[in-house]
């Protein structure tokens, strides 16, 4: 990562950058932002601030940025290098970190926008699809996303159907495999690998072979045998493959991403795929011709032990995005439980309160959303307002420990 003895400085360079990002800031109008960014598409550092910043593909694993003393210079080829390589590793240290905040500390100016790169926050009021008038391959969602229950209606389409699968609490994952090549990659939601999965290659390369496509994208969800989560997930970001942990991972395929294809007729291409119904298994779900259906699809698969469902528009097309046209629904259980302590926040939340600390018949569950920023700042103030308090929580499920899945506070009672 180091030019040797000498770092060339390219200090200046990056504060004309942050002049650019503050003349956007200072707009709210579109409009002028639009111009802006096309009166300086020729800055190549400019751009390339921009897309680490906005793009998802480009992930860091750092959470709060400090500064540090540091006499150097600041060099933007060090600096991008260093978030390359985070992101290709997929952690940092915190000897890495350490690193990266000298590089960065050298300038008042350079420090508070690079770490608005390094937290993937520029708040300057430019979205992905506007960067992406200057900016080439920006990505957003590696996959289509669902949106909340309050759009079921856009989940069904002219002739009043949709489609609903049972929703499964594992691991989003997409399979692309390169049939000319037989490579064969599994990435999350977050463009991250899970290199432990190359053990599957073979299976995969045969999974697809009647898919008449070079290059066959999966859109699956991954799960155990066992449906515990947690273990799944250590599974996933183990180092060393364990063969006989592996044997009890279940891919779970419920599309296929095609462009311009409906979701249905996607549906139908995936029982040309070899699966085996043990390690791969298709979800092609039921259909439904009204909302009350949905609902009552939702309550027997809760019953069956999943988590809920998804409703689909059949006419839908596979979008690298959140849609209105996939629908989570969900059943939400409350707790009413004793706070017993708060932590701070980080980053934009230091000095307000970052949640609380509350006591599950003797299990200790950390709680960080649902509060307000109103909320943050009051309690981090009034401690006693809360700590000792009943407070009611929103939750999921419980886990396997007796800890509470997806907690979120809503009311001190």
């Amino acid at each position: 990562l180091l030019f040797g003895n000498e770092i060339p400085d390219t200090s200046a360079e990056m504060l004309e950058v942050i002049e650019i990002f503050k003349q956007i800031n200072a707009t709210k109008s579109t409009n002028k932002k639009k111009q802006i960014l096309l009166d300086n598409a020729d800055n190549e550092l400019f751009k390339k601030c921009l897309k680490y910043a906005i793009s998802n593909d480009k992930q860091f694993y750092i959470k709060a940025v400090k500064r540090v003393k540091s006499n150097r210079v600041f060099n933007a080829d060090e600096f991008f290098r260093m978030l390359d390589y985070l992101n290709d590793k997929g952690s940092a240290t915190k000897k890495e970190k350490e690193a990266l905040f000298e590089m960065i500390s050298g300038n008042d100016e350079i420090f508070e926008w690079c770490s608005r790169i390094i937290k993937k926050n520029l708040r300057i009021g430019v979205s992905s699809k506007l960067a992406s008038l200057i900016v080439d391959d920006i990505k957003d969602d590696i996959c289509m996303l669902c949106e909340e229950d309050e759009y079921i209606k856009y989940a069904f389409n002219d002739d009043g159907k949709a489609i609903v699968e049972p929703k499964l609490d594992g691991c989003r994952c997409i399979i692309r495999i390169d049939k000319i090549t037989d490579k064969v990659e599994y990435i999350s939601r977050n463009y991250k690998k899970f290199d432990i999965l190359h053990y599957f290659d073979d299976k995969m390369v045969q999974l697809v072979e009647k898919i008449d496509v070079d290059v066959v994208e999966l859109d699956c969800e991954i799960t155990t045998k066992n449906g515990d989560f947690q273990d799944l997930m250590k599974l996933l970001f183990r180092k060393k493959v364990d063969v006989v942990r592996l044997c009890d991972i279940v891919f779970n395929i419920f599309d296929i991403i095609i462009p311009n294809v409906r979701l249905e007729d996607r549906k139908n291409l995936l029982w040309k795929l070899n699966f085996d119904g043990i390690t791969t298994k298709i979800i092609t779900g039921c259909k439904v011709f009204h909302e009350a259906e949905a609902w009552h699809e939702m309550e027997y698969y809760v019953k069956c032990g999943f988590e809920g469902a998804v409703v689909k528009n059949p006419d839908s097309y596979y979008e690298f995005k959140r849609s209105k046209k996939w629908v989570k629904l969900k059943p939400m259980k409350t707790i009413d439980v004793q706070c017993i302590d708060v932590f701070e926040g980080e980053g934009k939340n230091v000095g307000m309160l970052g949640g609380i600390i509350v006591d599950v018949n003797g299990v200790m569950c950390r709680v960080g959303s649902g509060f307000t920023d109103d909320e943050k700042r009051y309690y981090w103030k009034n401690k006693n307002e809360i700590v000792g308090k009943i407070v009611e929580i929103q939750y999921q499920q419980k886990t396997n420990d007796g800890s509470l899945r997806f907690p979120v506070f809503l009311r001190v009672r």
